[in-house]
């Protein structure tokens, strides 16, 4: 009991004291636990993070149409986790950071994009990772990104899943 309590101060001052690094430390272990890993890609001349994942002991699983995750509106691939977990036992998934958000800012120079420039992002970064056709799901804001991507490029997607999307009005 002794060593638990222990325990639990010694996070509490770590939290306290250094919330970036217990919030990384958390990330770190959360994607451990889900068997994803972080990669990196060039994407119109900049490197772009992303999480990967997929199941060696199914060979089949990495065969099949990958998961392409886009995440939503103030959040990043790490948020999208969940969906790994979900997916990751028969599927490949890849989750990137949108241009502006996580571990990819907007370079200080660079202007924001606009729905056309993330809808083009989206395709040269499936391009970059040699992904084929994908099944996408974009939650949140790219819910409208992953529609309006399904319809500039319907040659690279086989299904679209929108979750919460933001942006779109029903017929």
């Amino acid at each position: 009991m002794l060593v638990v309590g222990g325990a639990i101060l010694v996070g509490g001052a770590v939290l306290w004291n250094w919330p970036s690094g217990f919030a990384a430390a958390l990330t770190t272990i959360e994607r451990v636990m889900t068997g994803v890993r972080l990669e990196r890609v060039q994407v119109d001349g900049r490197t772009v993070p992303f999480l990967s994942g997929g199941s060696p002991s199914d060979p089949l699983a990495l065969e099949r149409v990958p998961v392409l995750v886009l995440h939503g509106w103030n959040a990043t691939k790490d948020d999208m986790i969940p969906h790994f977990r979900c997916l990751l036992p028969s599927r490949r998934v890849v989750a990137p950071d949108l241009p502006g958000f996580g571990e990819n800012p907007f370079p200080p120079d660079a202007k924001p994009l606009d729905a056309d420039g993330y809808i083009q992002w989206i395709e040269a970064f499936r391009v970059a990772t040699n992904l084929g056709i994908v099944d996408v799901h974009g939650h949140s804001m790219s819910g409208a990104f992953a529609a309006a991507y399904a319809a500039a490029y319907p040659n690279s997607v086989r299904k679209l899943v929108m979750e919460s999307a933001a942006g779109l009005m029903p017929p």
